[in-house]
């Protein structure tokens, strides 16, 4: 038997795949920009941003979930701090006491977190998920923690008018950047007969120099 057609079953139709495509109304937004990685010192505390809107479609349970991506995709990620039903779960992990909402009311539109005391093994990405049915956004973020450079052990090495200062440091996650400058002696700035080489040398023929040091 033949099936019948109507127009207003074509009209059901369209709408009903119309919804589909453009999904519901609602829409929670996360607005924080800023740079999808950052780099601190070990020891260093972090906030990490995550401001959103509301939209007026969104009628269900403000739900925000901060968690630490897990890199192998087959495995759970590491959820670390809810907001659900009006309460705040720290869940136990490496970051239990260490991570926590900056506002109290995180319902006023900032989810944003601080990170204390960041060790090596803390670099990860983290992301913060905020739901309000029928609305979701998220936002990632990469920590990458890096061991501090150590008081540079540095020396002359002198012939005929030539003169080789070298700085180096043990400890510290490279690439280190030695950067050199005059601190005495004539005008500011190395000379311009001067030559700068890799691993924190410099050679150049006299007066007198500092160094300082960095990371990044």
């Amino acid at each position: 038997m033949a099936e019948l057609w109507s127009p207003s079953t074509s009209i059901y139709t369209l709408l009903l795949v119309g919804w589909l495509l453009t999904g519901p109304s609602g829409a929670v937004r996360i607005t924080s920009g800023g740079p999808q990685t950052i780099y601190v010192a070990e020891g260093d505390n972090i906030l990490i941003s995550c401001v959103f809107e509301l939209d007026s479609g969104d009628a269900g349970e403000l739900d925000i979930e901060w968690a630490m991506i897990n890199p192998d995709t087959t495995e759970r990620d590491v959820v670390i701090l809810t907001y659900v039903h009006g309460q705040v779960f720290d869940y136990p992990s490496v970051f239990r006491s260490r991570f926590s909402f900056v506002e109290s009311d995180p319902t006023q539109g900032d989810a944003s977190v601080s990170v204390l005391a960041l060790g090596i093994s803390d670099t990860n990405t983290f992301q913060c998920k905020v739901k309000k049915a029928p609305g979701i956004d998220t936002r990632k973020v990469t920590i990458g923690v890096h061991v501090r450079p150590q008081v540079p052990r540095c020396w002359a090495d002198r012939s005929d008018q030539n003169v080789v200062l070298h700085c180096h440091s043990e400890v510290g996650s490279p690439p280190l950047t030695y950067t050199w400058d005059r601190i005495s002696g004539g005008t500011q700035g190395m000379p311009q007969s001067s030559t700068t080489g890799t691993g924190g040398c410099v050679q150049w023929y006299s007066g007198a120099a500092g160094t300082v040091y960095l990371n990044r």
